[in-house]
């Protein structure tokens, strides 16, 4: 466990500073601005409140964004330095010294500003107070509101003068009290639309903190909040800590992921390498982070703590998420988190083994949380500028904007301009992120089509400069994935024949490529018959239904009642003419999972293949129903039975899958809680391995049934893959091909 607790440390600090750089880069290249990694700078400077609250809704996932941009950035790296070399030392130290060199050029964004990222983060996080609001002035104070005391009085807070309250940055205009449902620091102060001014007062309040300053926000919070998320984070880290230090190796991981690893680490690639094994031609990126960071050339023995640090890294997000749960107006993301949880509930047991599957889906719902969010920004961004033209310039506080030689309507504008060019260039870099999870794995693939959001968004715009920036961005990102299926297949997309068009030595034959693809189909369908491959849906969907445990199937049923829910809700919102409960981009958003979902009904109906997606979709409907059932919308008890309703029916569907796997992970602690894995890590599993010669050059096979020991490279689990395989030339680097293409 300290070794791996050790290494999420190390891989959390490393990706958080390539991150940072990278994102400070592409802020500048893509949108010309470093609003988002001066967002507390932003907000005292800004003198529209509402903008500079939504700047700070981005940066409060500024590490979890920083993280997964490392990730992207690294791992695109290690794939680039593969096709030419080893990734060994050399590899690592160019990203030590690139690491060192941004810490230097931003050691004050990152370290010592009040508004650094790493103050930014403890801030966010509940940690540390901020500093700057210590006085907290600028809320109520004595001034404000005379006496301190609020009792019957006949008029108004000082005429309707006080117009810049910092409670949610809503004003008091005109000597209206427009909160509605909130509380002011002890929960005391529950006006819901009382006017002030009109000399009554429905609510008598004895005291407002009697003359104290009010704080909002992350200054409101007490020490002891702060210890409390403390040792939530940690409990966390502890407890996925111990899964990755210990227990059985997925299948896959025995069979190609660890050797995998090994030729990235040894050779980088080898030619024509899947005719060694065809698994060796599933390429996936994922595998090239896993090199980068398991250090076998200074340590003993390989770390494998990649799934662990994504699986911890996207659990403390999922959490400070929900602890802010009463912080946010819209719930659809919040609730989307529950599907992180859910999935490391069901695949903690594998924490250890670094698997394509959960690398590929953990970046998925990463990017499907992410989404949310960014949406959630955005359609609150659009009705609080509105209510600031409302409010502001249409009222006698217009020539407050108008002081400063701006009009009311110009500066909302510009800044909803600017606002929605940040959240643009947020749906921009997601885009880019699902490409890369595509490289992850093809079963993602249908993830890309959410690219069109930022396009269409650039093309109204006319930015066309932005959006070849956007597209020679994503190439770099993809190209590497290209690159390697080529030189270790000869296909484009491996096992995927409709895109033929390389005829190189060392090429896969076509007819090992259809047998491959088609038990990926089989096993999937349950058939586990490669010549039942054309049996139409209608006969092997049943067969397959029938082949699924019963708390998988009660999964699917979530699936189908949220999809019901989703229509509902669809027409409601359509009815009460409320677009911000399914804005344009959540819509395309749900539409990408539903075209996710059948692909994988249709290609290889593994359920770890799609889960992501399976649990997103009922999930993705509570929160819309959630959001749409309130008393703002659905009054009365009928909201009630709306909202909790569809809540109680999804739970249902998803308890027995749920406690299925809580008994596998009870089971897990029992099984492997007394093996000696607190300091080191369990290493990979071996196996007995023979060897034969190839030209003078020694090539492995494994004897010990599905186990490729990582210790021998190139190594292979099948003995008649290596007895149909050459070389191509004198050694091991120049590559395999199959024997049947020799002239």
């Amino acid at each position: 466990m300290l070794t791996v607790i050790l290494g999420f440390l190390y891989i959390a600090f490393i990706t958080t500073i390539i991150g940072f750089g990278v994102r400070k880069v592409l802020a500048w290249l893509l949108l010309r601005s470093k609003l988002l990694f001066h967002s507390q700078s932003a907000a005292r400077s800004n003198a529209n409140g509402n903008q500079a609250t939504a700047i700070n809704s981005i940066m409060n996932n500024s590490l979890i964004q920083c993280i997964i941009t490392g990730v992207v950035a690294l791992t695109v790296y290690a794939e680039y330095i593969s096709i030419f070399m080893n990734v060994g030392l050399i590899c690592h130290l160019i990203m030590l010294a690139a690491t060192a060199l941004i810490c230097v050029l931003c050691r004050k964004d990152l370290f010592s500003a009040d508004d650094s990222l790493f103050r930014t983060i403890l801030k966010n996080s509940g940690l540390i107070s901020d500093n700057s609001d210590k006085d907290s002035k600028s809320v109520i104070t004595n001034k404000s509101i005379n006496s301190g005391k609020f009792t019957k009085t006949g008029t108004s807070i000082n005429s309707g003068k006080y117009n810049k309250s910092a409670i949610t940055n809503k004003s008091i205009n005109s000597g209206k009290f427009t909160i509605t449902g909130k509380s002011v620091n002890s929960g005391k102060f529950t006006i819901t639309g009382t006017s002030i001014n009109s000399g009554k007062f429905t609510k008598t309040v004895t005291s407002i903190n009697s003359g104290k300053s009010i704080r909002t926000g992350a200054s409101a919070k007490s020490p002891k909040s702060g210890y409390v998320r403390l040792v939530i984070y940690s409990a966390i880290i502890l407890v996925i800590a111990f899964y990755t230090s210990r227990g059985a190796f997925h299948t896959d991981t025995n069979i190609y992921h660890a050797q995998m690893i090994r030729i990235y680490e040894d050779y980088g690639l080898i030619k024509g390498m899947g005719n060694l094994q065809l698994h060796y031609a599933y390429n996936s990126a994922y595998l090239a982070f896993c090199s980068l960071f398991s250090m076998h050339f200074i340590l003993p023995q390989p770390l494998h703590v990649t799934t662990g640090f994504l699986e911890a890294t996207l659990a403390l997000f999922a959490a400070g998420r929900l602890l802010d749960w009463h912080k946010h107006a819209k719930h659809v993301a919040d609730i989307s988190m529950l599907g992180i949880v859910i999935y490391i509930i069901v695949n903690i047991t594998g924490s250890m083994s670094p698997a394509t599957d959960y690398g590929t889906m953990f970046l998925s719902l990463y990017l499907i949380c992410a989404w949310l969010i960014n949406a959630e920004v955005e359609s609150e961004s659009e009705t609080e500028h509105k209510s600031d033209y409302v409010s502001n310039v249409k009222t006698k506080h217009k020539s407050e904007y108008e002081a400063s030689g701006i009009t009311g309507i110009q500066h909302c504008t510009d800044a909803a301009a600017q606002l929605s060019e940040v959240k643009t260039y947020e749906y921009a870099l997601l885009s880019v992120l699902a490409l890369f999870t595509v490289s992850c794995k093809l079963s993602a693939a249908i993830m890309v089509l959410l690219m069109f959001v930022p396009l269409i968004a650039y093309i109204r715009r006319k930015d066309y400069l932005t959006i070849i920036k956007c597209l020679i961005l994503g190439l770099l990102v993809f190209l590497p994935f290209l690159i390697r299926n080529y030189l270790i297949s000869g296909w484009l997309f491996y096992p995927f024949e409709s895109i033929d068009i390389f005829n190189v030595a060392w090429k896969i034959p076509v007819d090992y490529l259809r047998v491959d693809s088609d038990q990926i189909k089989v096993w999937g369908r349950c058939l586990y018959d490669v010549s039942l491959i054309d049996m139409p849906i209608t006969k092997w969907f049943t067969i397959w239904w029938h082949e699924q445990r019963t708390y998988t199937r009660v999964l699917f049923a979530a699936d189908a009642f949220g999809t019901l829910l989703l229509v509902a809700d669809f027409f409601i919102a359509k009815m009460k003419q409320n677009k911000h409960i399914i804005d344009l981009s959540t819509m395309c958003l749900i539409i990408t999972l539903y075209l996710s979902a059948l692909m994988w009904l249709f290609t290889a109906p593994f359920v770890r293949y799609g889960l992501a997606f399976l649990l997103m979709i009922p999930l993705i409907a509570i929160g819309i129903n959630y959001d749409l059932a309130s008393p703002m919308h659905i009054p009365g008890k009928s909201a009630i039975v709306n909202r909790y309703g569809a809540i109680i029916v999804i739970a249902i569907c998803f308890a027995p899958y749920l406690a299925h796997y809580f008994g596998d992970d009870y089971k897990f602690i029992n099984q492997y809680g007394t093996e000696p894995y607190y300091v080191v890590q369990k290493d990979y599993d071996d196996a007995a391995t023979g060897n034969m010669s190839l030209g003078g050059n020694t090539v492995y096979y494994s004897e010990g049934g599905e186990v490729n020991s990582y210790y021998y490279c190139p190594n292979t689990c099948y003995k008649f893959m290596l007895d149909r395989s050459e070389l191509i030339g004198d050694t091991i680097k120049d590559g395999f091909k199959a024997k049947e293409t020799t002239e």
